[in-house]
């Protein structure tokens, strides 16, 4: 760590990025390390451990940090990936020595925010394009379960379960996301929708939108879940799904869990903040006809520059298809 602060610009040499994350192998694998071997380390190992994660993450600072509330500090989603690596690696030595307090409520705070900008209060969907972007809901629920629930129980954050999620589903269960690693037929984040089932865990449309997320061919796909390849630099999401793995609630009838989940929610929803227009036909029905429809470039650091651009679904087929591609 002292060799890392040494290498890089002066000015850079007390943020978490530069430093910290990287020498902690993206932060999360030395914590991680650190809490689940913790009973079978010697008193020596786990020193030297906690001197690497202490020196690493106090006195530090992060993107999103220390800022007045505005868009351009609490909108990107390199808040939630980097930032959040810092609280869960912070979290690893809490009330131990080495652990920083006041990093970790400047921490908290700026994810209030975040929540705020990041996530609209207004209409639930994300500042930025899906595909690059989440809510990282395993690090709002560690939030949550050491002094700050606020995060996670934002606006924004229940609107974007049982609002944005529910609208930018296809009939057939896919998920749109508009961004370079967008495209028409995704699926949210399994990080993302098991720690919204951990934090409402009686509420039928997040169990709705958590029932298409784990149709697939396996509950916890492999390719889904770990790094695209083995790198020190990825990260390990099984681990973090296993945390708040659940079952779902619902009726095993797919339509007849649409209906019971969704029979007092609009066909059509419309995000003014973001410039978005999502229309169907039916909830019930996998050949429903639906409609996005984009009317202004997103903005950001992984914008979509696809004014005016439309994806269309219907009798069980997508006719107009948002192929992805812009960053």
């Amino acid at each position: 760590l002292g060799m890392a602060k040494g290498s890089v610009a002066k000015m850079f040499n007390d943020t978490w990025k530069d430093v910290g994350q990287t020498v902690l192998l993206r932060g999360l694998t030395v914590a991680f390390m650190y809490d689940l071997l913790y009973p079978y380390l010697t008193e020596g190992t786990r020193s030297k451990a906690r001197q690497a994660i202490a020196m690493a993450t106090s006195r530090t600072w992060s993107t999103g940090m220390d800022s007045f509330d505005n868009y351009g500090g609490h909108t990107s989603n390199w808040f939630p990936w980097v930032t959040g690596d810092l609280a869960l690696t912070i979290l690893a030595i809490e009330n131990e020595d080495g652990f920083d307090r006041g990093v970790y409520e400047r921490v908290a705070r700026a994810f209030q925010q975040w929540t705020t900008f990041g996530v609209s209060e207004v209409s639930g969907a994300t500042f930025e394009g899906g595909g690059k972007n989440s809510i990282a809901g395993t690090k709002l629920m560690a939030l949550a379960r050491h002094g700050h629930p606020e995060p996670i129980g934002a606006i924004g954050i229940r609107k974007f379960a049982v609002n944005f999620l529910v609208h930018t589903m296809l009939p057939n269960g896919d998920f749109i996301k508009d961004d370079l690693w967008g495209g028409i037929e995704q699926k949210p984040l399994r990080e993302d929708i098991f720690s919204l089932k951990a934090a409402f865990p009686n509420d039928k449309k997040v169990d709705w939108v958590l029932r298409n997320t784990l149709e697939t061919s396996s509950l916890f796909p492999k390719r889904a879940l770990a790094p695209a390849r083995l790198r020190v630099y990825g990260y390990n999401n099984f681990l973090n799904v296993l945390i708040y793995a659940q079952d779902v609630d619902g009726p095993a009838d797919r339509s007849q869990h649409a209906v019971d989940a969704l029979h007092d929610e609009p066909l059509t929803y419309v995000a003014e903040d973001r410039g978005l227009l999502i229309t169907r036909s039916a909830w019930e029905d996998e050949d429903a006809a639906w409609l996005w429809f984009n009317v202004r470039s997103l903005q950001g650091g992984h914008a979509a520059p696809g004014r005016g651009g439309f994806a269309f679904y219907a009798l069980g087929e997508a006719w107009g298809y948002y192929h992805t591609g812009h960053n």
